[in-house]
């Protein structure tokens, strides 16, 4: 029976249900969050790059009260308009255009609401100046080089209870440690501003403040950090990564930083630890025996692999693994789940003959698939499989059929409806996305006859189809986020999958069988390096990455064809060739909008930078210039600029303007004055001449940046300009001098802080 396109789709919806209301829900998420950073629906309450927020424990919102009453009633719809249908008898509930006309209103809004509410639970005003906070460390540590990273959760003050993302800097001045110990082995006690005991009078605190300066932090420890907590930020750089989001999406409401000498372990535990830290330290004691047996890249792809911990893979390794195409391996999913699940249908379901025991067992079996979860650190693509996995083994207690695409709508509303922006988690999306399009294209793949017969073919016939549907299927998503695609992906995941079944086939019985260990850790550790020596062969392999940045129109344009040829055999002809024509029409036309959008034009951009100042001056995407007081530094602080901005627009490597060049293509220097295109920048990152000039140079913009800590009066002297921007770079104490200074005058100001980097297109 052939079908328009219209009748394809309602029966679609009609056999799926749950599809149209986590379509809305999505829908729903996205509108309210994206009103949300335009400043809609929370006007005041955030912004991006750290500006002035007005809130504080949710209170003081802009936000009209009206607005949840609006949306309560949308919630609450569907009730009134179901038992309207039901009174009136003219039409199935379940078929009634009204009633899920209602549903979908409904969900709509509860996106919206969702999202309000997590936005207005992480916007949070946090108290001025530093102060002494005790934190329980509540993720694993990250050692980077001058830092350890952690998620830690306040046990003290207005704000218990709140997630932050902390950062400890390495001991590396023994003169201030030094004096840190004398402080805590005088007799004074120093007690900080919210009353909790920093330092106490005693020998035996010194011992203690010693030991901690030594150890490094782990999970479940607590500590005392003195710091100041500010709101997650972005830098504002041109295609930056949107961290403040990611932090905000895992319920992080604040960031807090605390010097070498500034934090230490505390000497009694006061804060309750929740289930979620006792699980993980589960998990660090089950690393620990790892630990025994394997080291270095060994350890840490077994540990992403098998119990989820991700800190110790460097760059190099999530290479390997991206070239390769075998990152999923890395990240716990449905492919994980389904080895420990087709081991205990083996070893215990398979055996289970009464109705009784298979009850039991599949009872156990849920358990145990949690519990896995729990101790991994839910990881949203393995909470959805674990949904998946629950939904087939209640439907099979009950003697049910199961769909899998209903429990994968399933398992996105229930992650959904509990976090809403895991809607913008990269995981989320590619793990929802592959097991859609395998669950629909890997029906209707021919298999051979002589395939069917011998298992072991059938095997590797269903892994090779398998993973080139999930790579060819993500590759779209993948290239727009990452900008490569892995060529020998399929090859790579004949490796990478099997040897996942081995290892976490030997991994089980490691854990399962202590006195085994001996020697089940020497095998593992060969199957890791076999695994490590393959994906690098392939990865070496000519050709093995090809670079793509495709739109986001383009990405759109391609899955809606890939839908159209799915529901080719059901559609009329003339719908079918008349729906991909406008499909494709309206993919080319929003590939030229978006490249028309974000073609590079000449501009200056000053990037913000934390440590030095970057200025860009961009003539083509050919030829451009950039210049900073520390090249070196400023080099290395650019690589995400570098990835992000001048490779997916194009962009040339710039060349450095040293402190000899006068004349760089358009620009001309003249000391610290750069003039480009009839608009000139004046650069203050040192101190000033002595005499002063007798009328100050007329200049666009005046760039204060770290290294001038003068007078704003005598540098006014010197240049009079347009705007005043605050580098990125200025420390907070003449960040806050120079702000003040400014208002008083009345000069226009950008801050970088507060605005993000500044860009000046010119025409």
């Amino acid at each position: 029976m052939k079908w328009s396109l219209t009748e394809f789709m309602t029966s679609k919806l009609r056999s799926y249900p749950l599809l149209r209301i986590v379509l809305f829900l999505a829908l729903g998420i996205f509108v309210g969050d994206s009103l949300c950073d335009i400043g809609v629906l929370l006007n005041g309450m955030e912004d991006t790059y750290g500006g002035s927020c007005h809130l504080a424990n949710g209170e003081g919102s802009k936000t009209s009260d009206w607005l949840y009453y609006v949306l309560g009633a949308f919630v609450l719809l569907p009730f009134f308009i179901g038992n309207r249908v039901l009174k009136s008898r003219k039409s199935i509930l379940h078929l009634s255009v009204w009633f899920w006309s209602a549903v979908g209103v409904a969900f709509f809004s509860l996106g919206v609401l969702l999202v309000l509410a997590q936005r207005r639970d992480c916007a949070v005003q946090w108290e001025e100046g530093e102060n002494v906070h005790r934190v329980l460390i509540s993720s694993s540590v990250v050692e980077k080089t001058k830092v350890y990273q952690a998620d830690a959760i306040l046990g003290d003050g207005a704000f218990k209870g709140r997630k932050v993302r902390l950062s400890l800097m390495k001991s590396q001045n023994n003169s201030r440690m030094e004096q840190n110990l004398q402080l805590a082995a005088s007799d004074r006690t120093k007690v900080d501003l919210k009353g909790v005991r920093c330092v106490e009078n005693s020998e035996r605190e010194s011992e203690t403040c010693a030991q901690s300066m030594s150890l490094v932090p782990k999970i479940g420890d607590e500590l005392l950090c003195y710091g100041r907590i500010e709101r997650p930020r972005n830098a504002g750089n041109p295609r930056e990564f949107n961290f403040a989001g990611w932090l905000r999406g895992q319920g992080i409401s604040g960031v807090l930083f605390s010097a070498d000498s500034c934090w230490r372990m505390a000497e009694a535990a006061s804060i309750r630890p929740t289930l979620a830290v006792r699980m993980l330290r589960l998990r660090e004691s089950l690393l620990e025996r790892y630990r025994q047996y394997l080291d270095g890249e060994e350890l840490a792809v077994l540990s992403a692999m098998t119990l989820g911990e991700k800190s110790g893979l460097n760059a190099q390794l999530r290479e390997v693994f991206s070239q390769t195409g075998t990152s999923h391996v890395l990240a716990l999913s449905g492919l994980h789940l389904g080895i420990l699940f087709f081991f205990f249908h083996i070893f215990v379901l398979k055996h289970c003959r009464r109705r009784w025991s298979v009850v039991l067992c599949s009872i156990l079996g849920i358990m145990l698939l949690w519990g896995f979860a729990f101790i991994a650190g839910f990881p949203k693509s393995l909470v959805r499989a674990t949904l998946m996995f629950t939904m087939m083994q209640v439907c099979g207690i009950f003697s049910r059929r199961s769909s899998s695409l209903n429990n994968l709508f399933f398992a996105a509303l229930c992650l959904l409806l509990l976090s809403p922006l895991a809607l913008f988690d990269i995981g989320f999306q590619l793990s929802c996305l592959s097991v859609f399009f395998i669950l629909i294209i890997m029906p209707r793949l021919w298999v051979p006859k002589c395939v069917e017969r011998y298992p072991i073919l059938r095997f590797v016939y269903d892994l090779m189809a398998v993973s080139l549907c999930a790579q060819l299927c993500t590759a779209p998503l993948v290239a727009y986020y990452f900008h490569t695609f892995p060529v020998y992906g399929l090859f790579a995941n004949l490796l990478a999958v099997p040897m996942a079944y081995l290892l976490l086939g030997v991994s089980l019985l490691f854990f399962c069988l202590p006195f085994l260990q001996s020697l089940l850790g020497p095998i593992l550790s060969v199957g890791v390096d076999v695994l490590l020596k393959g994906l690098g062969w392939i990865g070496s392999l000519p050709g093995a990455v090809l670079s793509w940045s495709p739109s986001f129109a383009l990405v759109l344009g391609i899955y809606a064809c890939l839908l159209l040829c799915y529901a080719y055999t059901r559609l009329h002809r003339k719908s079918f060739y008349t729906s991909i024509s406008v499909a494709l029409l309206l993919t080319v036309a929003g590939v030229y909008w978006t490249e028309w959008k974000d073609q590079v034009r000449p501009s200056i951009v000053c990037y913000n930078l934390n440590q030095t100042p970057a200025v860009h001056f961009i003539s083509s995407p050919s030829a451009s210039h950039i210049w900073s007081s520390n090249s070196s530094r400023a080099d290395s602080a650019l690589s995400a600029v570098r990835n992000n901005y001048w490779r997916e627009c194009g962009i040339a490597e710039p060349r450095w303007i040293g402190e000899q060049d006068s004349l760089c293509g358009d620009v001309i220097r003249y000391g610290e004055v750069f003039s480009f295109r009839h608009h000139r920048i004046a650069v203050s990152a040192g101190p000033l001449p002595p005499n002063s000039p007798s009328a100050p140079l007329p200049v666009d913009v005046l760039l204060l940046c770290r290294g001038y800590k003068g007078e704003l009066s005598r540098l006014l002297r010197f240049y009079s300009p347009d705007l005043v921007v605050l580098d990125g770079s200025l420390t907070p104490y003449y960040r806050r001098k120079y702000l003040q200074k400014l208002k008083d005058i009345g000069l226009p100001t950008h801050d970088m802080k507060a605005g993000g980097a500044y860009i000046n297109v010119l025409e």
